[in-house]
């Protein structure tokens, strides 16, 4: 799924850009695979139409998930629910897809921040993240700013 920025549709696949050139040079054949398809991950059901979402079930094996918000002066709640609850939604989706071999996940440039070299692995979190996306749930905006770190 490539989705296009809220209010937008998704861009059609260019098959030119240099994020395929591997692709294109080694197994050209298979940029035909690649749809662009709209979604947003803030959404229930990522925002897909029912045919699209059959669609990923059915025939997607690989996801690739690097959506989300960069912009800090969003606020806490827009960035747990892009970045967070997004990747819980991705995840959701992919467990339901028959022929996934591979989940990867690329996060934010803001993560772990206090580490001057990020190496390949998973770090652990400070709190649980269902407690982070609990919170956001219920609390109300000015209880989030309150609390939410400097």
């Amino acid at each position: 799924m490539f989705s296009g920025r809220r209010g937008s549709t998704a861009s059609p696949v260019d098959p030119q850009d240099l994020a395929f050139d591997k692709l294109r040079k080694e197994q050209p054949h298979l940029l035909k695979k690649l749809v662009a398809v709209d979604g947003d991950v803030t959404l229930d059901n990522l925002g897909l139409r029912a045919e699209h979402r059959n669609q990923l079930i059915e025939e997607v094996s690989v996801v690739f998930n690097g959506a989300a918000s960069l912009r800090l002066e969003a606020g806490l709640k827009a960035a747990v629910e892009s970045n967070t609850m997004g990747t819980k939604r991705v995840l959701e989706l992919c467990k339901d897809m028959k022929q996934i071999k591979a989940f990867i996940h690329l996060s934010t440039a803001f993560c772990h921040c206090e580490v001057d070299v990020l190496e390949e692995r998973v770090y652990a979190s400070p709190v649980d993240p269902q407690d982070v996306m609990r919170a956001v749930q219920w609390m109300d905006s000015a209880t989030l700013e309150m609390i939410t770190p400097r």
